[in-house]
């Protein structure tokens, strides 16, 4: 699905594959990604773990991370960083974290890269009547995914982030904010259109 969610900003996808946890082939495959790519997505590798060797190969080859970990769930890990003349994304390595961050993050600038005028860049936000209970802990800003229709949300029956079964027929996330934990059934609901 990551390839698919790629090619549908109009984006060229020049190379795809999975990496061993290996810090000295990761730091060589970034350089050559470097040498080729305006822009590099990569999941998983980019947390605080004994195997997440992606932070410390940006800055050894003089990336400068703007960002990395954001209070959002799913998501939490995340790296944005700049290199000379590419820009870089770490993703989740989860099926769902990943797609959510896409959608979040990196859809709007990978747009912009391509060309397109900034305003078909931004999110497409709208408020609906959620059709079902949403709940989320509060401690971060929770993103469940659904679908809008007619100006209902109906959320997918399961919310596990690394469920990539879960991504059938989403074409929307609801967004809860931090310290907000619960919208009822037949309330509105703040969402953004995937």
């Amino acid at each position: 699905p990551y390839r698919s969610l790629v090619r549908e900003t109009g984006a060229t996808l020049l190379q795809c594959g999975s990496l061993p946890d290996h810090p000295a082939t990761i730091e060589s495959e970034l350089a050559l990604a470097l040498a080729i790519a305006d822009v590099i997505l990569t999941t998983g590798g980019i947390s605080v773990g004994d195997r997440d060797f992606l932070p410390r190969a940006i800055t050894q080859l003089g990336g400068q991370i703007a960002v990395q970990g954001i209070a959002m769930k799913p998501g939490k890990p995340f790296i944005a960083a700049r290199f000379a003349n590419t820009a870089y994304y770490g993703l989740p390595g989860n099926p769902m974290s990943t797609m959510v961050c896409f959608w979040r993050l990196v859809r709007g600038p990978l747009l912009k890269a391509c060309g397109l005028p900034l305003a078909e860049c931004q999110p497409q936000h709208t408020t609906v009547i959620a059709t079902a209970d949403l709940h989320s802990n509060g401690q971060r800003e929770t993103y469940l995914w659904g679908t809008c229709h007619q100006g209902t949300f109906t959320p997918a029956p399961d919310h596990t982030s690394g469920n990539p079964i879960g991504a059938i027929a989403i074409n929307a996330l609801a967004q809860l904010r931090i310290h907000q934990t619960y919208v009822p059934a037949g309330d509105r609901v703040a969402v953004i259109l995937v």
